[in-house]
């Protein structure tokens, strides 16, 4: 009877693995080739195009150097690159498994039902998460380790497994590899943590250590390389090329940054003018879990960090109004189904946003955004990397060394392949070159 048991369970264990297999090969398929025929159509984010770029420095650079895909930028989003090496295949593998990932937490947090099925189809065939998912994986990859996170430390509030805490401190941590900005949420992080329900001082002060400590040792950690390799330990904020550097593109944004108030009410109207996409991450406050046992105040902080993480940004000056942004507060929604109460009010919105969803893109203040739904719905659009792949064609014809400046050229590498032959900044004559090309043997120079 015993082996018999054992037998069904293996079987079960079995059937969920071959179908959660067989639904991320699904997924991928479905993923990929949306990516590669906007691809071949003359269409790709070219944050794609740079990791792939970077990556290939790393490895076939004059000289090959690590350095290429990190210390400046956070390193955790070319490590998939570095193992796949193709942009499209990147993003396809990554974005299928945090898919699958949601769904079946989704189905964890719900079971099945309206609400499942709804968020479920909104997750793989909404333009807003078509978008991300195929075109922005790393962003994908911050908010699902984020909100997991999170969830994570709810269910360690709820559940008291220490297991559950040391993942929530993990992947919150490890959001820093992904957009070092992630380390604006610290305090809100810490202030959550030691205003939660202990049983002590000394329970909450530990719990707290336990969930910001890895953060603070990834950031110190990054601060060594830098000093080790760059000489400058900040060298990855104070570079003109960091996140950190960028300047506020929308008006708005850079009268709004540094001001509180003014910060506020921004992200007031950012939220009221993607209200129909937002929609169920705000009503869900209403339906969040009051039951004995659960800390209602706790849990409604934590879903709160997507708006705390939209301040951050847009106090920092470095937020930008696009419409896929709504997916931050999405992912949040999913994660945390089991902390709320399933309801027909719920399944409405999400019907609502999942509508809103295919046509607000289209006017969006994003041209990436804007441009990815207008090729997929066969509208014009910008053929953004067809230019470059023109320059590299011609380059692939020619022989000797090539002068230029990757910083906003660095598709022309990627497409022409060979990144042996391209003098850059990174090297150490680059600028020598600059100034006497044919003493350095520079046979050609793009601009």
């Amino acid at each position: 009877m015993v082996a018999w048991l054992g037998a069904v369970v293996t079987t079960q264990k079995t059937k969920i693995v071959l179908s959660a297999l067989a639904l991320f090969l699904a997924i991928f398929a479905y993923y990929y080739a949306i990516t590669f025929y906007l691809y071949k159509a003359g269409y790709i984010h070219l944050n794609l195009i740079f990791f792939a770029e970077k990556t290939l420095l790393a490895l076939q650079g004059n000289p090959p150097r690590l350095e290429n895909v990190g210390f400046v930028y956070p390193p955790f989003s070319f490590l998939f690159t570095l193992i796949f090496r193709d942009p499209v295949v990147t993003c396809a593998f990554v974005s299928s498994a945090l898919t699958i990932l949601l769904i079946f937490r989704m189905k964890e947090g719900l079971q099945y039902g309206p609400l499942f099925f709804m968020s479920a189809t909104m997750l793989v065939v909404s333009p807003v998460f078509l978008f991300v998912a195929s075109q922005k994986y790393d962003f994908f990859l911050q908010i699902v380790f984020l909100a997991f996170g999170m969830n994570y430390y709810l269910r360690y509030r709820h559940e008291g497994s220490t297991l559950h805490l040391f993942a929530a401190g993990f992947l919150y941590g490890m959001t820093f590899f992904i957009d070092f900005r992630s380390l604006y949420l610290l305090p809100a992080v810490a202030v959550v943590s030691l205003l939660g329900q202990h049983k002590n001082r000394s329970h909450k002060v530990g719990v707290t250590i336990v969930l910001i400590t890895p953060m603070i040792f990834f950031f110190s950690a990054w601060i060594y390389l830098n000093w080790v390799f760059t000489q400058d330990p900040l060298n990855f904020i104070h570079s003109p090329y960091s996140f950190f550097q960028t300047v506020p593109q929308q008006t708005e944004v850079a009268v709004a940054s540094f001001s509180l108030i003014k910060t506020v009410a921004y992200a007031s109207q950012y939220l009221l003018i993607q209200l129909p996409i937002l929609l169920p991450y705000l009503v869900s406050f209403f339906f969040l879990r009051t039951d004995k046992g659960f800390d209602t105040p706790l849990i409604y902080a934590v879903n709160l960090f997507p708006v705390l993480l939209t301040l951050a940004t847009i106090y920092a000056g470095q937020f930008f109004p696009a419409t896929f942004y709504g997916a931050l507060f999405l992912v949040f929604l999913f994660v945390n189904f089991e902390f709320m109460k399933p309801s027909k009010i719920m399944t409405a919105c999400m019907i609502v946003s999942l509508f809103a969803s295919f046509f607000m893109p289209l006017y969006s203040l994003e041209n990436n955004e804007r441009n990815f739904l207008r090729a997929l719905y066969g509208f014009h659009y910008e053929k953004n990397i067809v230019e470059f792949q023109n320059v590299a064609a011609v380059l692939q014809h020619t022989k000797g060394e090539i002068l230029l400046d990757d910083a906003n050229l660095f598709p022309v590498v990627y497409f022409t392949g060979d990144a042996r032959r391209f003098l850059l900044p990174y090297n150490y004559g680059f600028y020598s070159a600059l100034s006497n090309p044919a003493r350095f043997g520079v046979q050609y120079a793009v601009v």
